[in-house]
Parts: C-alpha cells; sequence; structure tokens
C-alpha cells in the first residue's frame, strides 16, 4: 500500500474518530438522560449523600424533610421559546424577602440547597425551588450550562415581581446554577432582584468543559471541543462559546457573594477566584471555605457563610430576622 494512501486512510479513521467523540460529548454533557431521576415525580424522598458526616447528614435530611413536608406550590412559567418550566414555591408567614434557589448541572434543588433551606427559611425568607430546562418537572432536552437558563432566570424574576412586588428577591445558585445567576448579572434584571450568591460556579461553560475533558478524559480541548461544539449548536441550538460569566460580572451593579471551597476536584478554586476577580467596585464578596469540596461550602462552614449573607443583605439593604 502507497505511503499516500496509508495516510489518506488515517486521516478518514482520525476523522471518522473525531466525530464519533463529538457526538458522544454532545450525548453526555447536553442531552438529557431518559432515565434522569426527577424527585418530584418519585414516591420516595431523595438521601443525603453518603460521603457527609452524621452531624452533617442529620442536618441535610432535616432540609430535605422541610422541602417535601412544607408541600411547596408548584409554579410554572414560560421560557421565550414556549417550553414550560417549572418551580415549587415555600411561603414563609411573614416573609422579608425571596430566595430564588439555582440549583447545578444535572442535579436539583433538594441536593443542592437541603443543607441550607431551613436556615434561610427561618431568616424569614420564602423560597422558590426552580427545576432548570431538561430537569425535574421543567420542559426541554438540552443542558445549556447557563447560556439559555439565564434568560429563563429573568423570566423567574419578572415572575415575583408582577406577583410579589413588594419583596427583595435574592438569587442564590450552585455550581451551573451559580454560573446561570452570575449570567443573569450581565442581563437587564428586574428591579426586585437585590442581590445574588454564586457559590462554586465555573468561569464559562467553555472553560468548564475544556477543563473536564482534560481532568477526566486526559484530552486536549484541541481539536474536540471545537468539533464537539459544532455538533451542539447543530442540534442543541446554542455554543459553549456564548456565555463568559467574568464578562457579565464586569457589568454587574448588584451586591454579590461569591464562595468557593478550596478542595472542589470538579469546578476548580481558581474559577471562582477569576470571577470575583471580574467584578467592579465595593458590592462583592469573596468567601473561601478552607477543605470544602465541590457545593459543600455551606455544610463545611455553615456559621462563616451566615455571616457573609448578612453582610451582603446590609450591602443590599434587606432585612432579616
Amino acid at each position: 500500500m502507497k505511503t499516500t494512501t496509508k495516510l489518506s486512510l488515517a486521516a478518514v479513521g482520525a476523522a471518522c474518530a473525531l466525530s464519533a467523540a463529538s457526538r458522544y460529548f454532545y450525548r453526555f454533557a447536553v442531552l438529557k438522560r431518559k432515565n434522569y431521576d426527577n424527585i418530584w415525580a418519585s414516591e420516595t424522598k431523595p438521601q443525603p449523600y453518603a460521603k457527609l458526616r452524621d452531624c452533617d447528614r442529620e442536618k441535610v435530611a432535616r432540609g430535605i424533610d422541610f422541602i417535601f413536608e412544607s408541600r411547596p406550590e408548584e409554579i410554572t412559567i414560560t421560557s421565550h421559546e414556549g417550553l414550560r418550566l417549572a418551580g415549587h414555591f415555600i411561603p414563609h408567614e411573614n416573609p422579608k424577602g425571596i430566595f430564588v434557589m439555582v440549583h447545578g448541572y444535572r442535579s436539583n434543588p433538594s441536593n443542592d440547597f437541603s443543607g441550607a433551606v431551613l436556615p434561610i427559611y427561618n431568616m424569614g425568607f420564602s423560597l422558590l425551588l426552580i427545576d432548570h430546562r431538561a430537569h425535574g418537572n421543567s420542559q426541554g432536552q438540552h443542558i445549556t450550562f447557563g447560556v439559555k437558563e439565564r434568560f429563563d432566570l429573568v423570566r423567574w424574576c419578572r415572575y415575583l415581581k408582577k406577583r410579589f412586588p413588594d419583596l427583595p428577591v435574592v438569587l442564590d445558585g450552585v455550581s451551573m446554577g451559580a454560573s446561570t445567576v452570575m449570567l443573569a448579572a450581565g442581563l437587564a434584571l428586574p428591579d426586585n432582584v437585590k442581590a445574588l450568591i454564586a457559590d462554586c460556579g465555573y468561569t464559562s461553560p467553555a472553560e468548564i468543559c475544556k477543563h473536564c475533558l482534560k481532568k477526566w478524559y486526559k484530552l486536549p480541548p484541541f481539536p474536540l471541543f471545537y468539533t464537539a461544539n459544532s455538533v451542539v449548536k447543530k442540534y442543541a441550538g446554542f455554543s459553549l462559546t456564548d456565555g463568559d460569566c467574568r464578562e457579565a460580572l464586569s457589568r454587574n451593579r448588584l451586591p454579590i457573594l461569591i464562595a468557593h471551597g478550596t478542595a472542589d476536584d470538579f469546578v476548580p478554586y481558581r474559577m471562582g477566584q477569576e470571577n470575583f476577580e471580574a467584578c467592579r467596585g465595593s458590592n462583592a464578596i469573596f468567601f473561601s471555605v478552607t477543605g470544602a469540596e465541590h457545593g459543600m461550602s455551606y455544610i463545611i462552614d455553615p456559621e462563616g457563610y451566615t455571616e457573609k449573607m448578612k453582610e451582603l443583605f446590609r450591602m443590599a439593604g434587606i432585612e432579616w430576622e
């Protein structure tokens, strides 16, 4: 076989492998899974993470019980493409404001907020636990890493503005939810939104995907990320390069608390630092939690976290009990 023929066959083989890997990335990372565990449709309540310490497991279990025993009101709104988006509302009898809790990638409000819901409720806040598109009771087939979810979040804020015009709103996100909050900070949020919390959020969809390719699969971003993004654009209608939290935060004027655990092995700690450094003015707080893994900052240091939230509330002019 001639050398040129061998090279041609090798090139064709490499192209086929790259195409297959790109489609796998789309199915694995973006497409909604058929066996997605919907906590609102399950006959049993979720269980706390097994890795938690006994004392923390008890706190989380109480939070899970609180969410489901409160029998939250299911609310639906419509996305700009016509998707039905679901949320669950837990009203406080004498609310000082409303916390909108924005969960992470392939997760749910119980997983990401069960350690914090009861303390925040006891501070005097009603709670809105939203389901991202392609999660929970919301419609949609594609997870967009905050690119489209940020616009969904603005619609939730408008809904609350119309229903509760006098109550201040705090947007509180974890992981992808945190990045959704930060991306939304670069949009025209309604004036009922007074403060933001972003816990362990990534800098951009592109950067976290490139990081995961290198960390989990030992693959360089080039060329796979770029060919995979072409597949994502074709089938999911968005680009992983469409949003950058740092750029959005450079335009944000709302008080924001950015928290990140130093032991985060999913979203690197440096990303939290970069997001904080992108903030302008003196309205940003950075809370570094030593030894906290991904999404565990509140569990590891609830007292410190609460003090930072109170500092945020003071900056935003929000009362609390």
